[in-house]
């Protein structure tokens, strides 16, 4: 309604201008026409008066745009905290749910899905989450594409791609929970606790359909608010993120990684999470980004895994159609712009979760070398979280 208002006020102010322009010429003697050289002069000023005002314009729309995605992300944000206060633990990355059925030739049966179905009894979708309860195979009353489950908010408006999607009825995500290294960095089939917000809730069980026999060890892990309470605090650890850059892809992912997770092959199970970056035994380069990545500043595993695509790896950092950062929740709701700058280690510092239970290598990138020799704490400022 904002940006309605702001175009109503500068056509009457162009208009404006434009009858100020035209006024003496209205003075002069009365004759049946205006000459080519006013009619040209007018159109000049009008062409010049658009010119200025199509930056106004602009700014505005994004102005309502960057709105309008603080406010989705803000929402998702309380309905995590909604979901943690009904059930004492947030829901995992990866959870498992009763009827689901990834693709409508596939009888229904016990699943694992991602925190986009989870959140949906929180966020007002109770019968959206009943259809996926529900989903049959094909040739049944529920038998409809999942793909088509489009819900707005899940979506930044700056994405005109996305949009365009949406309007074809094919759903997509921009935002995605903070995962910390719980899908790699596995301390003897152990998801490291200090890390990230959300834990595979599954673990690896005899009877489900996706043990995989070659991890027997792998469990489960849930995590709460309290827990984070207890470590490094709900209102300095993200809980989730944009991560709709270029390079990510749009699909939003209702259900998740059949198999639980591999080290360092488990990136491309990232579309619902943002991880913390590989290789964290080696120090990062000048210029690196965890925020935003290009090709050349993409933080990439040192060493390289054998049969890793670096395209995968776009997947598991924020990302946004915002110019200079992205936003992100954090733990106790509120929301920040994050500048794209940030350095790589207070990006890891905002992503753990208790910094007591790190491991080594992760603690020695929470410091910043200090010119007189020796590692200290790294402390915010204001170019690295603005609102």
């Amino acid at each position: 309604m904002q940006t309605v208002d702001l175009k109503e006020a500068l056509f009457a102010r162009l208009m404006e201008t434009v009858m100020n322009v035209l006024r003496p010429f209205s003075q002069l003697p009365k004759r049946s026409a205006f000459t080519l050289v006013e009619i040209l002069v007018t159109i000049s000023i009008i062409g010049v008066m658009l010119a200025l005002l199509m930056p106004a314009l602009q700014g505005a729309r994004e102005s309502a745009r960057r709105s309008s995605c603080s406010s989705n992300i803000s929402q998702i944000a309380k309905a995590f905290r909604d979901y943690e206060a009904r059930n004492e633990s947030l829901p995992g990355w990866r959870n498992k749910i009763t009827g689901f059925s990834h693709h409508p030739t596939v009888q229904p049966a016990e699943s694992a899905v991602s925190w986009t179905v989870s959140l949906l009894p929180h966020v007002g979708k109770l019968d959206l989450y009943d259809w996926f309860t529900a989903y049959g195979q094909q040739g049944s009353e529920n038998d409809e594409d999942v793909r088509s489950k489009v819900i707005d908010f899940y979506v930044c408006p700056a994405m005109a791609l996305v949009i365009r999607r949406q309007s074809a009825g094919e759903a997509a995500n921009s935002y995605a929970v903070n995962g910390g290294s719980g899908c790699e960095a596995l301390h003897n089939d152990t998801q490291p606790l200090g890390d990230g917000v959300f834990f595979d809730s599954l673990g690896n069980q005899p009877d489900d359909r996706w043990y995989d026999s070659d991890r027997p060890q792998y469990r489960g892990r849930g995590s709460s608010l309290a827990l984070i309470g207890t470590g490094d605090g709900e209102t300095s650890t993200v809980m989730l993120s944009e991560r709709s850059g270029l390079n990510v892809p749009l699909d939003i992912v209702w259900g998740s990684a059949p198999r639980p997770p591999r080290p360092f092959q488990a990136a491309s199970a990232g579309r619902h999470m943002i991880l913390l970056p590989p290789g964290v035994t080696t120090k990062i380069e000048a210029g690196k980004r965890t925020i935003n990545a290009s090709p050349e500043t993409l933080v990439l595993p040192d060493p390289q895994p054998a049969g890793y695509d670096s395209g995968d790896y776009f997947y598991r950092y924020p990302s946004s159609s915002h110019r200079g950062g992205a936003f992100m929740a954090f733990c106790d709701g509120h929301v920040q712009f994050v500048n794209e700058t940030i350095a790589p280690w207070v990006y890891v510092q905002i992503m753990t979760s208790n910094s007591r239970l790190l491991s080594d290598e992760v603690k020695s990138w929470q410091r910043y070398q200090k010119p007189e020799g020796g590692y200290s704490k790294y402390t915010f400022s204001d170019a690295d979280l603005r609102n």
